[in-house]
């Protein structure tokens, strides 16, 4: 705008000084609108074309990788074997990835942690065969990853990056990969099992629905949900998932477990990069990644729970994100089959702890709380809240434990942080609630078997 206003000013000064016309003004302007139209339309979609190039350079480096002639083989079986992946930066600099070695077999469930940054991603890429090793090597039963044919790899091995794109095209289209040969029975039966079968049939055009033109009728969890769907279409033997829960709500996470519980039983391998908890409870091993180095690696309960001797304490602000937190650090306290019950109280009275402190006092997102979680034995545990602001609750610890003998007692008059501190006692052996001059501390001690009124599950999060 000021380049087209400097140029009708220019032209407006020449035409009243008689060095040219009003109508090379007018044509002068009009060239001038254009041109400048031209780089308009070029800024706008610049970030198309940054997209198009980072395509281009995956494709074009995946091509580059890609064996044009390697071994085909019809099924693997899905042990996995790694040996000394390294990848360097150059510069001096420390690798991405530093000697890690691990091996799975058929059927095992990897879980790979680790700090944002720790090689995560480029480890997940290294081992499906994706972005290969510079040095080292992924053998899957025996072969080398590297020489797998390209239609081996295809039908043995999915990926499912953290956020997956759906092309343009109809959603069946999209979970057979477009193969015009493929059956509804296929594409339904994938559907299903990646838990997406109702929502899709909900959709008004079904399957049929358009991904180009109206892929905006499913939110980025749904979109992950089908691209699920698309990458088990081929019933891989080896699934490799980045972050796959992290785009979805509750539920679908839960589906997603489910999911993945019955793959395995079929054999397929999966290995897959968490930073929520909602899914570990699948893993049957554990890597734990720090700076592109092993840290620790091996069974999931020995590995979290060596984790855990460092992780007893989290310290969180007070608003959603805070919240999310808290209950994901709860959930990774808990590592043995058959404590899902415990570790869904455990989650519950901190969360309530925590809703007590936020409504009794002045919203603040610079506010901080500190929780901490101990086990006491095999079936006990503690769980404390220290708050640097003191509180009024301790006082009406009376009137909540009366509240908690007396259950038919209507709750609808009662404050959102007493309800709260009701809820935490019913699910708890003990709470306290203790007041300091200038902070407060909640501690309530939970049992493995602990048996609590149909009230105390009323409230929603």
């Amino acid at each position: 705008m000021f380049v087209q206003l400097s140029g009708l000013a220019l032209g407006a000064f020449l035409v009243v000084q008689g060095q040219i016309s009003a109508g090379a003004m007018i044509g002068a302007s009009l060239i001038n609108a254009k041109t400048i139209g031209i780089f308009e339309q070029l800024t706008t979609h610049f970030p198309i074309i940054q997209n198009f190039r980072t395509a281009f350079t995956v494709l074009r480096k995946t091509a580059i990788t890609a064996p044009a002639e390697g071994t085909e083989i019809e099924k693997l079986s899905g042990a996995l074997v790694a040996k000394d992946l390294t990848f360097p930066r150059g510069g001096g600099a420390p690798p991405r990835l530093d000697r890690i070695s691990l091996d799975l077999a058929a059927g095992d469930c990897l879980a790979i942690v680790g700090d944002s940054g720790s090689g995560k991603t480029t480890l997940l890429q290294a081992l499906s065969g994706l972005d290969p090793s510079p040095i080292g090597a992924v053998f899957l039963d025996e072969t080398d990853v590297r020489t797998i044919g390209p239609s081996s790899q295809s039908r043995n091995i999915g990926y499912l990056p953290q956020r997956a794109s759906l092309l343009d095209g109809t959603i069946a289209e999209n979970i057979a990969c477009f193969d015009p040969d493929a059956s509804d029975e296929r594409i339904i039966n994938a559907s299903k099992l990646a838990g997406v079968h109702g929502m899709i049939s909900a959709l008004p055009a079904s399957y049929e629905t358009n991904m180009g033109s109206h892929g905006f009728l499913l939110s980025a969890g749904q979109k992950q949900r089908v691209a699920l769907a698309r990458t088990i279409f081929q019933e891989p033997r080896y699934l490799f998932l980045d972050e796959p829960n992290a785009l979805l709500d509750a539920q679908s996470e839960r589906q997603l477990g489910q999911t993945l519980s019955k793959l395995k039983s079929r054999g397929t391998t999966v290995v897959m990069v968490l930073h929520r908890s909602g899914i570990m409870n699948l893993a049957d091993k554990v890597l734990f990644l720090n700076q592109g180095r092993v840290s620790d690696f091996g069974p999931r309960a020995a590995v979290l729970g060596r984790l855990g001797q460092n992780k007893r304490r989290l310290q969180i602000p007070i608003n959603a994100e805070g919240l999310m937190d808290l209950s994901d650090w709860v959930g990774a306290q808990f590592t043995r089959d058959g404590d899902e019950e415990f570790k869904q109280r455990a989650t519950l009275v901190a969360s309530e702890m925590f809703n007590a402190t936020r409504e009794n006092g002045v919203i603040d997102n610079t506010r901080m709380i500190a929780m901490t979680f101990n086990f006491v034995d095999d079936t006990h545990c503690e769980i404390s809240l220290s708050d640097d602001r003191p509180t009024e609750l301790d006082q009406k610890m009376p009137k909540i434990m009366s509240l908690v003998k007396h259950p038919n007692v209507s709750m609808e008059d009662i404050p959102p942080d007493e309800m709260a501190l009701v809820i935490v006692a019913q699910l708890s052996e003990s709470l306290e609630v203790k007041n300091h001059e200038k902070s407060s501390i909640f501690s309530a001690k939970l049992a493995q078997n602990h048996s609590f009124s149909a009230t105390s599950s009323s409230r929603q999060h």
